[in-house]
């Protein structure tokens, strides 16, 4: 894949609705800011995943661009490549490993995840690692990857 590296672009938060009975479908949006620059970027997402793990076979979740989340890093680029708004729409991959303790108070965060976006199918020119809470409605832990649609939102 070659050498990813760092942009002035750092994720801000997202939001999203999910839900899986062996495969996972996964609509939301995420917002960039341009450190240097304070330009925003606004996207929404569809995604596909297949995830394995322990817990019930189906699930249903949610976050709030409220809920706590963080981007690990700054947005990583491959050499030679363009992350900002020209890059868009384009389509993807998400990974990520997660854990639930179930359906809690609204005002209380449930599920914690580390995810991995991959910006680009062949060949990927893009990529970040975030670390969010959200809720869900059964406890669970698991894994999953898949392909996704980004576009501007």
């Amino acid at each position: 894949m070659g050498l990813f590296l760092p942009t002035d672009w750092k994720y801000d938060t997202s939001q999203e609705k999910a839900g899986s009975f062996l495969l996972g479908l996964a609509i939301g949006k995420m917002w960039f800011v341009n450190s240097k620059t304070g330009e925003r970027l606004a996207l929404k997402y569809r995604a596909v995943s297949l995830n394995l793990g322990a817990g019930p076979p189906v699930q249903a979740s949610w976050s709030h661009a409220a809920d706590p989340s963080h981007g690990v890093g700054n947005v990583t680029v491959a050499s030679g490549k363009y992350f900002g708004s020209l890059s868009f729409p384009c389509r993807g991959y998400v990974l990520s490993l997660s854990g639930t303790v179930g359906l809690l108070a609204e005002q209380h965060q449930g599920t914690g995840a580390l995810t991995m976006i991959l910006f680009g199918l062949d060949p990927v020119f893009a990529g970040v690692r975030i670390v969010g809470s959200g809720h869900a409605v059964f406890p669970g832990a698991g894994a999953g990857g898949g392909v996704a649609v980004f576009e501007h939102a």
